[in-house]
Parts: structure tokens; C-alpha cells; sequence
């Protein structure tokens, strides 16, 4: 049932373009991945083709109930569409929450397992979401206008890295079987695009709680939005490639890498790319979790519904740990996206019995995500002491002595032990497989322990050393500004002289972030 809370259209507004945008950006740009890029502008078309019939079914559906007068008794019926309902919640907010913790944990937390992210991340939306849908637009509200400024700064100092010209591999057909099989993958891909529509079940939620409905407002915000969406969709894809996109090397973290001001000035705004990234994911987990508590307290008729809510989480969080243990990430994200193409749409026009819980504002809500993502984000920022850390700013790779063996060089800059505390160069070379074995190399030889978050130049002998190491690395910076140099004997060539301010001098390079979205790239 709706609970009788009044939104403004402003409000209603906002929530939209927090909901719609950030969906639609992350479904479209992992599409190519799983799918591949042939057809993506007429599945695009198919997908906005799906949204108009979906918005237009749940407004019927929803808007009827709505109209419906509370009852006071509940029917076998009642009680077993609330059973399935709270289930499909359960099951949704698993998936989200498993999302969610991928993506903090490789964004900022890669010391920590995805459980440990997790569990922290489903006490703040459970906290959210027992205050309802009222305290959570007033949540919306609080955070709206940073999150604009936040999304502003990040697109905008990545526009020097636009690419424009991948968009033709956008809107090109390729010749793959026969004309049955194109309009299958058009009919595949609109469908697995169609998912970053469907939180429009809770935007309907939201706007029939709206005061004073008029004609052409759930339209004009939901247009508004979808529009920002593609507008980013296109961004990411011009900034990172369509090619390095459907090869799975990249994803839109990548785009945080390509942040560079115009006037070559680099930028690391990670603590904005934290708050946006745990904004827009709290903001589509907890309304499944205000859903979800109005299932069960229902079922409970409100007697033991902490003991209910309580179990309803222990479930969400199982179905995320399972997600987990699937074999293989992508696996995962395959049975993910078929469970809700194929069972959670449906019901969402079946059973489209709303329920809305708590009547109190949610005065704290934004304390709590702030104190979250600073739990989350400091420890990943500032794990150790800055006395107890080594941080290198220059990496060099260049062939080992056998095969499937690297040379690498990293230059350390730290304190010198002189009064003034000037800093000094040095340089560690280990001989490994990979960076990863070059990280547990240094650990075990030195008291302090290194990190590589301020990493600015990234140097490879030649072509092919680069492009053996590119995937690792890339995965590694994904997140900070690294400019590539290809050229031999660098650290010979700079001397004695300060190695990253030689590189700054002597040589251009390409963005990492960016590096590799073309084909034929590294050949």
C-alpha cells in the first residue's frame, strides 16, 4: 500500500536525475563486454522503444493501486504476493549490493574482500530504508546539488581525452550472419539495455506521491534523464573506445584516469568519484530495501518485524555471497541480468504492491553516508602512516633476462633525513612476471611498504613489453592519472637528473586510461 507522503516536483525531479542517468551509464557501457558492439545503435533505439512501453504499463498498473482504499483485513492473497514480493526484493538488492561492493572494492578498497565491503554497505541502506520513502527523498534532496557539481568535474576535466571518432563504431552494422541473427542480437542487446530502465519502478513510486500531478511531468523529467544518460554513455565511450570496451580491458572506472585539466594540469578528484559512486549506489539499493522492510513488516502485521527485517537481510546478503561464488565475474553478471529480464521486469508489472514505510524524515541520512565513505575511503587513501610508506611516482618496464620476465624500475621519491626534509630520489629494480609479484617483492625487502597511488609516468623499453603488461597495469591505475612513454634506456637518458621532471620535459606520452581504444593499437 502507499503511505501518504507529498512530494514537490522538484524533489521528485531530483531523485530522477540521481536514479536514471547513473543506471543507464553503467548498462550501457558494460554492454559491449558481454554483447559486443555490432547493432548497439538500433538495440539503443529497441531499448528507449521498451522504456516508453514500460514506463506506460507501470503507470497503470501503479497509479490503480494507488487509488486503492487501505484494507483492514488481509486475504490469503494479500499475504502471498507479499511473499513474493519481499522474495523479488531480497533477490534484487543481492544483485546491487554485489555490484556495488565490486565496484568500491577495485575503486578504492582493493586491500579488502568484497564481504567486508559489503556488510557495511547494507547497514547503511538498511538504516536508510526503515526510515521509508519520505526520509529517502528527503536524502535525495540533501545530496543532489554535490552530486551535479561532483558529475560536472569528473566529465568535464576528462574532455581533453575525447575520442569523438569511436562513435562511428557505434552507429555501424557488421556484417555477422545472417539478417535473422542481426535482429536477434539487436533483440538481445535492447533487452540487456533495457536494464538500466528498470529502477523506473521506483521513480513511478516516487511521482504518484508527487502533489499536484500535471500532464507531461513523469515524461519530461524521465526524458531529461534518459537524455543525460546517453549524452554520458557517449562520453565513455569516447573516452575509453568501443574496441577496448568490448574487449572487457576497460570499464568506466578507466574514465576517473583520463581526468586531465587542459592545461596538462593532472588531477586525482578520487574522493568525488567515491562520493558519487556510493551516492548513486545507495540510492538504487535503498528503495529495494524500503520495499523489501514494507514486505515483511506486512507479513507480520507489524508484530516481530525487526526479527523479520533482520532475516529479509540475512537473504539479500546470501544472494550477493552466491553471486560471488560463482566461477567466473562475468557468469555472475550474466545470471544477474537474465534473473531480472526474465522474473524481476515481469513481476514488477504483476505484483506492483507498493508498500511504503516510516513516517519520519530522515534527519541523519547524509551523516551516515558521509561517515561511510569516509570509513571506506580513508583506510584505502591513507591505510598506513605517511612515516611507514614508500611512494613511487615513475615505473619502468623493460624486457627480463628470460622469457615471460620483466625488468622493473620504480622510483621512489621520499624524505632525505635533513633538517630541511628535502625530497630524494632513489630507484628499486626487481626482476618478476608481473607488477603484483613486484609489489610483494618489495614489502618483504623493505621495513616500509609501497604504494603506487601517485604513480605519473609509466615507461616501456618497446611496444610489445607494453602491451603484455597493459592489461595488469591498466587495472592498477585505473584510478589515478598515468601518463605511457614507449622509448629505451629512459633512466640512462634522464641520469642524475629528477626522473619524472625529465619525462615531463622530454616527452609527451599518452593517457593509460585511454591508451589501447582504438584497434590495431600496440601492433
Amino acid at each position: 500500500m502507499f503511505d501518504k507522503y507529498n512530494v514537490t516536483f522538484g524533489a521528485f525531479f531530483k531523485a530522477v536525475l540521481i536514479l536514471l542517468p547513473a543506471s543507464l551509464i553503467y548498462v550501457t557501457t558494460i554492454t559491449p563486454a558481454y554483447l559486443g558492439r555490432n547493432c548497439l545503435i538500433l538495440s539503443l533505439f529497441l531499448m528507449l522503444c521498451l522504456a516508453f512501453a514500460y514506463v506506460i504499463l507501470l503507470y497503470v498498473v501503479m497509479s490503480k493501486l494507488a487509488a486503492r482504499v487501505d484494507m483492514k483485513y488481509r486475504t490469503r492473497k494479500d499475504t502471498t504476493i507479499d511473499w513474493i514480493y519481499g522474495t523479488r526484493m531480497a533477490v534484487k538488492s543481492g544483485i546491487i549490493l554485489f555490484i556495488l561492493s565490486d565496484i568500491s572494492r577495485r575503486l578504492m578498497l582493493k586491500k579488502y574482500s568484497d564481504m567486508v565491503i559489503a556488510i557495511p554497505i547494507l547497514l547503511v541502506a538498511a538504516y536508510m530504508g526503515n526510515r521509508g520513502f519520505k526520509g529517502l527523498i528527503r536524502f535525495y534532496e540533501a545530496v543532489f546539488w554535490f552530486s551535479v557539481v561532483s558529475g560536472i568535474i569528473l566529465f568535464g576535466s576528462s574532455v581533453k581525452n575525447l575520442d569523438l571518432g569511436e562513435l562511428r563504431q557505434c552507429v555501424q552494422i557488421y556484417g555477422e550472419g545472417s539478417v535473422g541473427d542481426s535482429m536477434r542480437m539487436v533483440m538481445v542487446k535492447g533487452g540487456v539495455l533495457f536494464l538500466g530502465v528498470t529502477v523506473m519502478e521506483t521513480v513511478m513510486m516516487i511521482y504518484l506521491g508527487v502533489n499536484k500531478r500535471r500532464r507531461g511531468m513523469l515524461f519530461s523529467a524521465v526524458g531529461i534523464s534518459v537524455t543525460i544518460g546517453i549524452i554520458g554513455s557517449i562520453f565513455v565511450i569516447s573516452t575509453l573506445g568501443m574496441s577496448a570496451l568490448e574487449a572487457g580491458t576497460k570499464d568506466i572506472l578507466y574514465v576517473v584516469g583520463a581526468m586531465e585539466l587542459p592545461n596538462g594540469i593532472k588531477i586525482r578528484p578520487l574522493m568525488l568519484v567515491c562520493y558519487l559512486v556510493l551516492t548513486c549506489g545507495i540510492s538504487l539499493l535503498t528503495p529495494q530495501v524500503v520495499c523489501g522492510f514494507g514486505a515483511v513488516t506486512d507479513l507480520g502485521r507489524r508484530r516481530h518485524s525487526s526479527w523479520l527485517k533482520f532475516a529479509w537481510l540475512t537473504l539479500v546478503f546470501a544472494v550477493c555471497v552466491w553471486l560471488w561464488d560463482v566461477p567466473a565475474h562475468g557468469t555472475a553478471m550474466r545470471l544477474a541480468a537474465g534473473y531480472i529480464m526474465l522474473v524481476d521486469v515481469p513481476l514488477s508489472l504483476i505484483l506492483p504492491a507498493v508498500v511504503v514505510i516510516g513516517r519520519k524524515p530522515l534527519k541523519k541520512a547524509t551523516l551516515v553516508l558521509i561517515a561511510f565513505a569516509l570509513t571506506a575511503v580513508l583506510p584505502g587513501c591513507a591505510y598506513n602512516s605517511v612515516e611507514s610508506v614508500d611512494y613511487a611516482n615513475v615505473l619502468v618496464i623493460e624486457p627480463g633476462k628470460q622469457d615471460g620476465m620483466y625488468k622493473y624500475t620504480l622510483v621512489i621519491t621520499g624524505l632525505s633525513g635533513d633538517e630541511d626534509k628535502t625530497t630524494e630520489e632513489r630507484k628499486y629494480t626487481t626482476y618478476a612476471t608481473s607488477f603484483s609479484d613486484v609489489r610483494a617483492n618489495y614489502d618483504k625487502e623493505h621495513a616500509r611498504q609501497l604504494d603506487v597511488s601517485h604513480v605519473e609516468y609509466l615507461a616501456a623499453d618497446n611496444e610489445q613489453v607494453l602491451n603484455e603488461n597493459i592489461f595488469e597495469l591498466g587495472r592498477e591505475f585505473a584510478t589515478s592519472y598515468v601518463t605511457v612513454v614507449v622509448d629505451r634506456n629512459i633512466l640512462e637518458k634522464s641520469g642524475d637528473n629528477n626522473t619524472k621532471d625529465y619525462l615531463k620535459t622530454h616527452y609527451r606520452g599518452r593517457c593509460l586510461a585511454t591508451l589501447g581504444r582504438h584497434e590495431g593499437d600496440y601492433k
